[in-house]
């Protein structure tokens, strides 16, 4: 028995860490608004919150909370992510986190990579990649939630994509990529469950090719 290491690349915010919800609730404490994350249907969640009591643009303000020293650091995991992420390094994969680092906010570098070291302490940073453009990257699987960031995985010609369910990327739909290159999945239960699943396929795949392989040692003449 063989199992097959695959490199899985794993999107940072709102795969691995709820950004969006620090966002709405900081936002609905200063306005007295009830934003859920079921509302944000849309990628730039600026223009779904509009102005605030004072006429401040979203974009402004959420600008200047990214910039905040520890506002990536303090992040809260999503449901499940540090049990999923490690299950999937146990299965003995290469897992590469890949995150994009806002313009407006450079030094969120450093507090990302200090939210990785705070959760998953034996991860080798080696491992953490800052990239916009995630078809750049070499890999098997990308999960993200962006779906601008899985067309621009499979038009740069990799086959394997999740995309993590989101009210903002429902659009993904729309590019009607096959269900073998890109799946949607809606939970770190469903992506371990997938990965565990191939695991199983492989070893039974290599279990049937070394029992050919005997078969023909046996009768050979």
């Amino acid at each position: 028995m063989r199992d097959m290491k695959l490199r899985i690349i794993v999107d940072q915010d709102e795969v691995l860490a709820q950004f969006v919800n620090k966002v709405l609730k900081r936002w609905n404490g200063i306005n007295g608004t009830n934003f859920v994350r079921s509302q944000v249907n849309m990628w730039r969640m600026e223009h779904v919150l509009g102005v605030d009591t004072m006429g401040r643009s979203a974009e402004g303000l959420i600008d200047e909370w990214l910039a905040e020293d520890k506002f990536f650091e303090d992040l809260e995991p999503m449901e499940d992510a540090v049990w999923g992420f490690n299950e999937l390094r146990k299965m003995g994969h290469d897992v590469v986190v890949a995150t994009s680092i806002p313009e407006v906010a450079v030094h969120s570098y450093t507090g990302k990579r200090r939210w990785m070291r705070k959760h998953f302490p034996d991860f080798s940073m080696k491992n953490f990649i800052a990239v916009s453009r995630k078809g750049l990257l070499k890999g098997n699987y990308l999960i993200d939630d962006g779906s601008h960031n899985i067309t621009d995985w499979l038009e740069a010609g990799h086959i394997g994509a999740m995309i993590f369910d989101a009210p903002w990327n429902q659009d993904i739909e729309n590019k009607k990529w096959s269900p073998i290159t890109c799946q949607r999945v809606r939970s770190w239960t469903d992506i371990v469950n997938f990965f565990g699943e191939l695991r199983v396929e492989q070893n039974r795949g290599w279990d049937r090719m070394m029992k050919s392989a005997n078969f023909l040692i046996d009768h050979r003449g």
